[in-house]
């Protein structure tokens, strides 16, 4: 599975999945091609990209996602993060999973 980041959206396999930005007090995201795996992050399975660290739905995750914007921002999602989770959890067993950030 490829997952990609590109203008503030993240899309699994060329299909739409939800807003994300940097978090964990980053600016930006660095761009680049990262080894997805899913971790224990505080006793939660959570995903993580070698070289970017933990995706998640809080703004505390270095790259923060969400399906729930305000005016200015991206809302706290942990159930987006519990669905990506489960695709990355389910992918893994069948190969690869990357995550591109463009």
């Amino acid at each position: 599975m490829k997952i990609t980041i590109e203008d503030g959206q993240m899309w699994l396999n060329n299909m739409y999945f939800s807003r994300a930005a940097a978090g964990n007090g980053k600016s930006r995201l660095t761009p680049g091609t990262y080894h997805v795996l899913v971790r224990k992050h505080k006793g939660v399975r959570t995903v993580y990209a070698e070289g970017m660290g933990y995706i998640g739905g809080s703004n505390q995750h270095d790259v923060f996602i969400s399906g729930v914007r305000s005016k200015n921002r991206l809302l706290a999602d942990p159930g987006m993060a519990l669905r990506l989770t489960h695709s990355v959890e389910r992918h893994l067993e069948d190969g690869e999973v990357t995550l591109e950030v463009v």
